[in-house]
C-alpha cells in the first residue's frame, strides 16, 4: 500500500483494464490533489504529462477535484499542447475529494466525425438539388413533347386541306 491511500491504491490497479476498455486512442491519467501518480498516453495523443507534474488548473483533473464530480470538457490546446476532449472523476475517500482519475480522448476523431457529416451532408444536398433539376427537365421534357404534338396534329389537318384542295375538279376558266 502506497503513501496515498487505498481508494488511489484500487484505481492504481484498475487502470490497465480501463485500457482494455477504452483502446489504445485514449490516455489515462490518475492524480492526487494537486499532482500526477501516473500517466499512459494515447496511441496519437500525447499531453506530455509526467508522474510528479503539478495538476494544471482549468485540466480535466482539476475540474474534477475542484467540483468533486463528474466532468467532461474540450481542453484547449494551450493547455498541454493538444486539444482533446477529457472526462473526469474525482477519487473519493471517506467522502472527501483525494485525487481524480482522468481520461482523455484526441479532438480529430470528433472534427474527422464532424468532416464526414459535413460531407454527407453535402451530398444530400447535391442529390435533392440533381433531382430537382432532373425533375424541372422532366417537366420541360414534357411540356415539349405535348407542343410537338399539337404541331404534328396541325401539320397534318393542313395536309389533309392540301389534299382536298389538290384533288378538286378542274374545271377550264374562260375569259370572255
Amino acid at each position: 500500500m502506497s503513501d496515498y491511500g487505498p481508494e488511489i491504491d484500487k484505481m492504481m490497479t484498475v487502470v490497465p483494464y480501463i485500457r482494455q476498455l477504452y483502446g489504445d486512442e485514449v490516455s489515462f491519467a490518475v492524480s492526487t490533489v494537486d499532482h500526477y501518480l501516473y500517466y499512459e498516453k494515447g496511441k496519437n495523443m500525447d499531453l506530455g504529462i509526467r508522474p510528479g507534474d503539478p495538476v494544471k488548473a482549468g485540466g480535466i483533473a482539476e475540474n474534477a477535484i475542484r467540483t468533486g464530480r463528474r466532468v467532461i470538457i474540450r481542453a484547449p490546446g494551450s493547455l498541454y499542447g493538444v486539444p482533446y476532449i477529457g472526462t473526469g472523476v474525482p477519487i473519493l475517500e471517506d467522502g472527501r475529494v483525494v485525487g481524480s482519475l482522468a481520461l482523455g480522448r484526441p479532438v480529430h476523431i470528433e472534427e474527422k466525425l464532424q468532416e464526414m457529416a459535413q460531407k454527407m451532408s453535402s451530398s444530400v444536398e447535391s442529390v435533392s438539388s440533381g433531382s430537382s433539376g432532373f425533375a424541372a427537365s422532366a417537366e420541360e421534357l414534357a411540356a415539349t413533347s405535348a407542343e410537338l404534338a399539337n404541331n404534328t396534329e396541325r401539320i397534318r389537318d393542313d395536309v389533309k386541306d392540301m389534299d382536298a384542295i389538290i384533288s378538286l375538279p378542274h374545271k377550264p376558266i374562260s375569259w370572255v
